[in-house]
């Protein structure tokens, strides 16, 4: 190492020792002149005190700066975090095209979060065409390094049998390990594992306690499942005044699993009064937000005529989209519509698809939509 980098080298260590003891103006100094001089992790060093205006004065725009200067030196860190500016428009025009060309560069140079960006762009198709199983993929690399929310996710897709094969064993084991290292989006889901049973003995005290933990930190999903402790006794004491407003909490959050358990409560008359119009209503609300379980529920409501009128035609079109979201309770009668003639023309083909592709799965609760 020659002098000139020994030196950059020595006041960039200097600059971090400074900024973990809180002292972030002389820290950013540091930064700002190993930076200038060179040296790619002080430049996205420098880039970062700028995005949190720690030491200096938040700028944005410096911030993208910065990052670009220790991206084009081939720092991965900086890779990623330019990326994640241009994917959300910070400091930099939005670019979706252009934060998953980063993120891949950054994640071919073994960066992990940037390997899990890389599959969260694959699954929502930001920059890229829409893969689950690429998704996985990099969901699964990412994993293996440690990478807890890269875990949760390939938990929920080996839950859900998206992308990779569905293997509830191996999604339990995902989630409740990513749940108990504390990612909250595991706990959620992991919780319902051990409520249910699903790859993993059942424990509906585990669960209650998984859920608490993530209603802590204001988990839709969490606020669901602890609602669910409540109303039923499970793992705690019934309390359904409890349950009732741990499931508002969360519908407040536009949650359409919420809303749909909200509808459960009404249509059983548990902790309210029982009113099929008012579960109709909690049911639609659900489906308008994309629940595949509201719009299951709401089917079925428009088929026998609860709290709304009868309308096989409508039943059939939320039915469908449930369908294709992967719920089968909503494939099998979507099977039987088409065998019957329901709300459709007959169609014996199309009924041995959803029978066949019902058959397939297992998922006894719910896609919760959380990525």
């Amino acid at each position: 190492m020659s002098e000139k980098k020994s030196r950059e080298a020595r006041r960039f260590e200097r600059a971090l020792g400074l900024y973990e003891d809180g002292r972030y103006v002389r820290a950013a100094k540091l930064f700002r002149w190993a930076a200038k001089h060179g040296n790619a992790a002080a430049m996205n060093s420098l880039a970062i005190r700028y995005r949190e205006g720690k030491g200096v004065e938040r700028d944005d725009a410096k911030a993208a700066e910065w990052f670009t200067r220790a991206a084009e030196a081939g720092d991965e860190m900086a890779r990623c975090n330019l990326g994640g500016c241009y994917l959300k428009g910070i400091g930099v025009e939005k670019n979706e095209a252009a934060a998953f060309h980063l993120f891949e560069q950054a994640a071919e140079q073994g960066n992990v979060q940037a390997m899990y960006n890389v599959g969260y762009c694959y699954f929502h198709a930001l920059g890229t065409s829409q893969s689950t199983q690429k998704a996985a993929v990099w969901f699964s690399q990412a994993a293996h390094r440690g990478h807890l929310r890269a875990q949760a996710h390939l938990g929920v897709l080996c839950l859900e049998g998206r992308g990779v094969g569905q293997d509830e064993k191996q999604a339990a084991s995902l989630l409740i390990s990513a749940a108990e290292r504390g990612d909250v989006l595991a706990q959620g889901y992991a919780g319902f594992c051990l409520l249910s049973g699903m790859g993993t003995a059942s424990d509906v005290k585990r669960a209650a306690v998984l859920f608490q933990k993530g209603v802590r930190r204001g988990n839709a999903l969490c606020e669901c499942g602890l609602g669910l402790c409540y109303l039923k006794g499970f793992g705690v004491e019934q309390d359904p005044e409890k349950g009732l407003m741990l499931l508002r909490r969360a519908e407040g959050r536009k949650d359409g699993f919420a809303m749909k358990l909200l509808g459960d409560c009404y249509a059983a008359g548990t902790g309210v009064e029982k009113s099929e119009t008012e579960a109709a209503a909690c049911y639609e609300n659900s489906a308008r937000r994309g629940s595949m379980l509201g719009q299951f529920c709401l089917a079925m409501c428009c088929l026998d005529g609860r709290g709304v009128p009868r309308d096989a035609a409508r039943a059939v079109f939320l039915l469908k989209k449930s369908a294709e979201k992967g719920y089968p309770a909503a494939q099998r009668e979507l099977a039987r519509c088409f065998e019957i003639g329901i709300g459709t023309a007959k169609n014996e083909a199309l009924s041995q698809t959803w029978y066949a592709r019902a058959a397939s799965k297992t998922l006894k609760y719910h896609s919760h939509g959380a990525f």
